[in-house]
């Protein structure tokens, strides 16, 4: 069996250090866009969790202005039934 030429010993080497970069790169950036994403998912859920916060803050605002309307009109409703007597 006779030898492998330098030729195809230097073309192995760089075939091999072409395809050992290739994974790492590909590796970076998987791991990169893995990141991102969370990332990602944990300032969108964030974001969401304040909104919906602040969504229900002004719905209580809101029910808690009716509420003491409602509480005023009685106490005055009230106040002109004792007068009434």
């Amino acid at each position: 069996m006779r030898e492998i030429s330098i030729q195809w010993k230097i073309s192995l080497l760089a075939g091999a250090s072409l395809l050992i970069s290739t994974v790492a790169l590909t590796g970076i950036a998987v791991y990169a866009a893995h990141h991102t994403n969370q990332m990602v998912v944990s300032e969108f859920s964030s974001e969401l969790r304040r909104n919906a916060e602040q969504i229900l803050a002004q719905q209580a605002e809101t029910e808690s202005s009716r509420v003491v309307s409602y509480l005023n009109d009685a106490v005055i409703r009230g106040q002109m039934v004792v007068q009434a007597l």
